[in-house]
């Protein structure tokens, strides 16, 4: 089976493969490829939302035992299309893609079934704040320098996780990089531990990549008997 899945930037793709190495090995030892892709050009977050459901649906219908992913940031909302909540978002991001189903002829739900929308609430970043031991060794801060709203993902669009992470750099006399901050702090993170810390939106996420190369629940095992 092979399994991409949509991110906004290098950042995000950097972070997940570092978190998600040792799954991303398991899958890959028992014949299940996942591999993270960064939006493909312009506006990031409005390419995952506009263009992403059309690249989804075309690689469904080309790779039988495949799955895909779309994981865009919920942050800055109405971008692309109105939405505030996760649940606005991801739902007209699945309306698209039945869209594009309907324009081909394609009446087949088993593929609706192969796609997997979340978001980062509200930003990737949300899994540096959830890393916070992590994140507290990398840059060499005390424990009360760490302000923010726990957990990670009750930030809000006003105080995005991004701008939590960005301030603590600053206050702490070190230069934000997104790539070398998550992959940095990240890499020693555990992804079931900030499953537990991010439950709203990064849990059913992760749940989704174990799952890659499972059987469907729907699938029913046949046995054939000889008399």
């Amino acid at each position: 089976m092979r399994v991409i899945v949509y991110v906004e930037g290098p950042s995000d793709v950097a972070g997940l493969n570092v978190l998600f190495a040792n799954l991303i090995r398991d899958k890959a030892n028992a014949g299940t490829a996942i591999e993270f892709l960064p939006a493909a050009r312009g506006d990031r977050k409005s390419w995952l939302l506009l263009e992403a459901p059309k690249r989804a649906a075309n690689f469904l219908l080309n790779v039988p035992d495949s799955m895909v992913g779309i994981v865009p940031d919920l942050t800055p909302p109405n971008k692309g299309f109105p939405h505030t909540t996760e649940h606005e978002m991801t739902e007209v991001i699945r309306d698209r893609f039945d869209d594009v189903l309907r324009k081909k002829g394609e009446d087949d739900t088993r593929l609706q079934s192969r796609l997997g929308v979340f978001c980062f609430k509200y930003e990737f970043e949300v899994l540096l704040l959830a890393a916070e031991e992590q994140l507290r060794a990398h840059l060499g801060c005390a424990e009360s320098a760490c302000r923010w709203i726990r957990p990670p993902e009750n930030q809000d669009h006003g105080n995005a996780p991004k701008d939590v992470v960005e301030r603590l750099f600053r206050e702490c006399g070190w230069s934000f990089q997104p790539i070398l901050a998550a992959t940095e702090i990240l890499r020693d993170a555990d992804y079931l531990r900030l499953k537990q810390a991010c439950p709203q939106c990064f849990a059913p996420f992760a749940e989704w990549l174990e799952s890659a190369g499972r059987p469907s629940p729907g699938t029913q095992r046949i046995r054939l008997v000889i008399r």
